[in-house]
């Protein structure tokens, strides 16, 4: 009788341990937890961090974190908090934000930019002017006059495409992923570019792609149309030529007259990656770390290569 009374003892307490974790665990996850020194229970917030490269250093506040790849932290206090990431051979990836107990502070795709002396350099062409870049950047154009022919590079391939112009070409267009429109002195000419036939062309209608969130550059501002939502992201003391996404939607790729740089989404955590020709315009194809810029006359693809990869 007393072994079964014992046995029934021990299964109560097992299970109150358990209904008192399980309770406790859920307090925590729905953001609470008992502050000893008010002696009441306050509600926290989450912060939601994946790093690329993995195995970066995570501080907060200043603190060592940890280094995984991605972590959830939670039991946080509401306010100010400080966000550093590190790596050797990456620039310091610093965030001042703020909690608050509506949502998880989410920062899904935290892109270390690495060191210049890291960068891999191919050159693609020692003759260009200016790069047009398909809309879905996966093909990318520049013309050269010299020879009358146009040359088209894959970003899954170095040797590209060269078609001969039926005459001199005063400005191309991309109107789908895989046709060019050139205007030439006699005429309105189009081409697909894997067959190089070349027709002349009166009406033409063009593809854009479509995006659900579209970013406007306005003299030196970058703003974002979301839906029917217009949100500011960034201003800076000089003109901006241009803004894409860069390797995810968390990081910016940013063109002035002079020079290329990648910041975060927030227009924060900037950096320049290289210099190019006044007022030439880039190419980036998408989901790859590669840039196409020209600089001194040079048709350049820079990959943006850590020391660990």
């Amino acid at each position: 009788m007393k072994k079964i009374f014992l046995r029934i003892i021990g299964q109560i307490i097992s299970i109150a341990i358990f209904v008192g974790l399980f309770s406790f665990s859920l307090f925590i996850t729905y953001g609470y937890r008992f502050d000893f020194e008010e002696n009441e229970v306050v509600q926290t917030s989450v912060i939601d961090v994946c790093t690329i490269p993995k195995q970066a250093d995570l501080f907060l506040d200043g603190e060592f974190n940890n280094d995984k790849a991605c972590q959830k932290i939670y039991g946080l206090d509401l306010g100010a908090h400080d966000l550093k990431v590190e790596k050797e051979g990456y620039y310091t990836w610093n965030k001042s934000i703020y909690l608050d107990s509506e949502q998880v502070s989410q920062y899904p795709f935290v892109f270390l930019i690495p060191y210049p002396e890291f960068y891999s350099t191919i050159i693609l062409n020692e003759n260009a002017d200016q790069v047009w870049m398909s809309p879905n950047q996966s093909l990318y154009a520049i013309y050269g006059e010299v020879f009358n022919v146009i040359k088209v590079y894959s970003a899954s391939r170095i040797a590209p495409y060269i078609i001969e112009t039926p005459a001199n070409i005063e400005n191309l267009t991309w109107i789908d992923n895989s046709r060019l429109v050139a205007d030439t002195a006699t005429g309105r000419y189009q081409v697909n570019v894997k067959k190089g036939e070349w027709n002349l062309v009166d009406d033409v209608v063009f593809h854009p792609p479509v995006s659900k969130n579209e970013l406007v550059v306005s003299g030196n501002e970058i703003w974002i149309n979301d839906g029917d939502d217009k949100k500011f992201v960034t201003r800076y003391s000089e003109k901006i030529m241009s803004a894409q996404y860069f390797y995810n939607e968390s990081n910016l790729l940013i063109t002035t007259d002079n020079d290329i740089r990648i910041c975060d989404f927030e227009g924060e955590n900037c950096h320049i990656i290289t210099e190019k020709d006044s007022g030439t315009a880039i190419a980036h194809p998408a989901r790859s770390k590669k840039i196409i810029f020209v600089k001194e006359g040079t048709l350049t693809q820079l990959t943006l290569s850590g020391p660990d990869v």
